[in-house]
């Protein structure tokens, strides 16, 4: 079956999602993030490659990502926040030393024995070089990965900052206009009731408010003369 890929660029670490999470939204994602990795839903950041951040109100399968190639970039608040670096991810077994085994074929007779023992020192140098050449390709695979994401992480700063900027444009624009009809707002707050006295002045046809019997009882007892 099927995976969804997250690669965790803080450790260099593949996790492993039901391929059933495209059908359902990225907090659920997040959610079996964190019951495979104990990291909170509200401490993990999901990016994608070109660094786009993940809605998680929105469907999983909105994103295309998930794949080896093109995981969904993780990474933790709290070991960014952590004053020590994380330690890396490394599945390795240690080294193995083959000086005391080569040594001792050294001085063997020219016999059979010594023909198996030196052929079987020879498979054991060809599989550590195998696994030692496996274990190479894994750590270029995971530095690539890890330069993707954090490539993500920069393209979505910079994405951050650009929508930043724009907004504090138009805020400084939409200052600099009040800044500059501040004076006149100011003199017709304070006239203010004076306007309103003038427009009472105004005459008004009573078939104007004859909708209205409270607003034509103002107007019938009103001083104001109403001929036109």
């Amino acid at each position: 079956m099927e995976n969804l890929l997250v690669y965790h660029v803080d450790i260099g670490r593949w996790i492993t999602c039901d391929f059933s999470m495209l059908n359902k939204t990225v907090f659920d994602l997040k959610t079996q993030i964190e019951k495979k990795t104990d990291i909170p839903v509200n401490k993990q950041v999901l990016l994608i490659s070109g660094g786009g951040h993940l809605d998680p109100f929105k469907a999983v399968s909105c994103y295309c990502a998930g794949t080896d190639t093109s995981p969904f970039f993780l990474f933790s608040k709290i070991l960014i926040d952590h004053p020590e670096p994380p330690s890396a991810f490394c599945d390795t077994r240690p080294d193995t030393d083959f000086t005391k085994e080569h040594q001792r074929t050294q001085g063997m007779p020219p016999t059979i024995e010594a023909l198996n023992v030196r052929v079987s020192l020879a498979q054991q140098y060809n599989e550590n070089a195998q696994y030692n050449l496996n274990c190479i390709n894994i750590l270029i695979n995971d530095q690539h990965m890890m330069h993707q994401g954090w490539s993500a992480a920069v393209a979505n700063m910079l994405d951050t900052v650009d929508k930043f900027k724009f907004k504090a444009d138009i805020f400084e624009m939409d200052f600099k206009r009040y800044l500059d009809g501040r004076e006149d707002c100011i003199k017709l707050l304070n006239n203010f009731n004076n306007i309103l006295s003038e427009i009472a002045k105004i005459p008004l046809l009573p078939a104007l408010l004859e909708n209205n019997s409270e607003e034509r009882s103002q107007i019938n007892s009103s001083p104001v003369d109403k001929k036109i």
